[in-house]
């Protein structure tokens, strides 16, 4: 009897324990202007490594189209620059929304205002690993970007 249910286990174990969208390699908090960084990741060839853009938006601001710089290299040799379009990503994860509000008074009336914050991740291009050694990740945001409250972050995933 004990036989017939070890197999199954070892399935279901094997599922629930495997990350879909790969392991948490870093993530970067960026800032407008400033280059943000990922250094000395040790990566093999062959490693997919996925850059995801996390981010949280609210429908009472107009979110712009934006786009990211950012640039690969390893032993000092650049490999790939390029820039990300955030908005035009494949799919999103972890999305999140919630209902906010604040109180808004004019000369003879106060009310309050609703809208939406939604935060998601969404992944933004792949990077194949050429050979093995150790790689860094620069990233730039170029745009001020102050509807995203809480920030805005890129995360590279395995």
């Amino acid at each position: 009897m004990f036989k017939y249910h070890i197999i199954p286990s070892f399935l279901l174990f094997a599922l629930i324990s495997c990350n879909p969208v790969g392991a948490d390699i870093a993530e970067i908090p960026l800032k407008r202007g400033e280059v943000s960084s990922a250094e000395g990741i040790d990566l093999k060839k062959g490693d997919k490594v996925t850059i995801w853009s996390k981010l949280e938006t609210n429908d009472k601001d107009d979110s712009p189209a934006f786009k990211v710089k950012y640039h690969i290299e390893s032993a000092g040799k650049s490999l790939l620059y390029d820039s990300l379009d955030v908005f035009n990503g494949n799919h999103q994860i972890n999305s999140k929304k919630t209902t906010e509000s604040y109180r808004s008074s004019s000369d003879d009336k106060e009310s309050t205002i609703y809208y939406t914050q939604h935060e998601f991740e969404i992944e933004n291009t792949q990077f194949i690993v050429p050979k093995d050694g150790k790689y860094n990740f620069d990233f730039k945001l170029t745009q001020d970007l102050s509807t995203f409250s809480k920030g805005f972050s890129i995360i590279l995933r395995k």
